[in-house]
C-alpha cells in the first residue's frame, strides 16, 4: 500500500471520483489492521514500521473510532514527504545488498562442506502452508514449526545421524503466503537415496505442522531430470573432485538467497528471530 502511494500520487485530478474512493477505503480498512498488528514483541519493515509510528499522529487512543478522509489525507501527505528521504529510497537497494551479502555467506558454507567431505548428499526440500492453511498461519506458528523441525535433528536419528550440514530460509510472498527453503548435507559414505531422504524430511513437515504443510521435494527423479538436461543438477550425490558438480551445488543453494527474489522478504518477525540459519562452518 505504501509502495503504491508512492509510485502513484494520491492527487484528486489525477483519479476519477471511484478511483479515489476505492484507494481511500483501501487506506481506511487498512488502519485498523495495522493497529491490530502492532506490538514491540516485533520487528517490520521499514515501510511498515514508518506507517505504524506515524499512526501514532492520529491519536490512537480513538481506534475504536472511524478514521476519517481526513486523517487518510494526513498519512498520505506524510508517505509522500517520507518518499524524498533518503532512507526511503534506498530501501530496495539495501534489500538488495543484504541479499547478495547473504548469497555470499551461503556460497562459502556450500564450498567449505564440499572441500571437507568426498561425497555430499544433498538434499533440498521447498516447505509451504496448504492454500486452506495459509489465512491462519501467523509468522510466530511458523518459527514455532521450523523450530520443531530443527529439533528432529538432534532426536531423530534414523533421519539426520549422518548430518553434517544444513541452511534455512524463511520467505513471504503473495501466492505462497509464508514459506521456508531447506537444504541438508549427509555423509555420501552413509547415503544414497536422497529422494527417499528428502521425502522423510517432507514427511516430518506434515507432521509439525498437524498437516497443514505441503512440501515440494527438489530430489526426485523427475526434478533432477529437469536440472540435468539444463545442465545444472546440482543436488543429489556430490563429489568433490567434480568441478562441475560442485558449481552446481553451490549454485543450486544460493537460490536461497537469490538477490532477484525480492518480493519474497518477511514483513513482520519475532524480535531478535533470525530469516535465516546455518550450520557450523567446517
Amino acid at each position: 500500500m505504501i509502495n503504491r502511494i508512492v509510485t502513484e500520487p494520491v492527487i484528486p485530478w489525477m483519479y476519477d471520483v471511484a478511483q479515489l474512493t476505492q484507494l481511500y477505503q483501501q487506506i481506511l480498512s487498512a488502519i485498523p489492521r495495522y493497529l491490530a498488528i502492532y506490538s514491540t514483541a516485533y520487528t517490520y519493515t521499514k515501510e511498515i514500521t514508518f506507517f505504524l509510528e506515524h499512526l501514532h499522529h492520529l491519536d490512537v487512543a480513538r481506534k475504536d473510532m472511524p478514521f476519517s478522509v481526513d486523517d487518510v489525507d494526513f498519512l498520505v501527505c506524510l508517505i509522500l514527504q517520507a518518499s524524498d528521504e533518503n532512507w526511503f529510497r534506498r530501501r530496495d537497494h539495501d534489500r538488495l545488498y543484504q541479499s547478495k551479502v547473504l548469497n555470499k555467506h551461503l556460497r562459502d558454507y556450500a564450498w567449505q562442506l564440499h572441500q571437507k567431505h568426498s561425497r555430499l548428499l544433498v538434499v533440498r526440500l521447498d516447505l509451504y502452508y496448504s492454500k486452506a492453511a495459509q489465512i491462519h498461519i501467523g509468522i510466530n506458528d511458523v518459527y514455532q514449526h521450523l523450530d520443531l523441525i530443527k529439533q528432529e535433528k538432534y532426536t531423530n536419528h534414523a533421519i539426520f545421524e549422518h548430518l553434517v550440514g544444513h541452511i534455512w530460509r524463511i520467505e513471504q510472498a503473495t501466492d505462497r503466503g509464508y514459506h521456508l527453503h531447506m537444504a541438508y548435507y549427509f555423509l555420501g559414505s552413509k547415503h544414497q537415496n536422497d529422494w527417499y531422504m528428502a521425502k522423510q524430511i517432507g514427511e516430518l513437515w506434515l507432521k509439525v505442522t498437524d498437516n497443514l504443510g505441503t512440501y515440494h521435494n527438489c530430489n526426485t527423479p523427475e526434478e533432477k531430470e529437469k536440472y540435468l538436461k539444463k545442465g545444472i543438477l546440482g543436488v543429489g550425490m556430490i563429489h568433490r573432485d567434480n568441478s562441475i558438480q560442485i558449481d552446481n551445488a553451490i549454485n543450486a543453494i544460493a537460490y536461497l538467497a537469490r538477490p532477484d527474489k525480492k518480493d519474497q522478504y518477511l514483513r513482520i518477525k519475532p524480535r531478535n528471530r533470525r530469516e535465516f540459519g546455518k550450520g557450523i562452518t567446517p
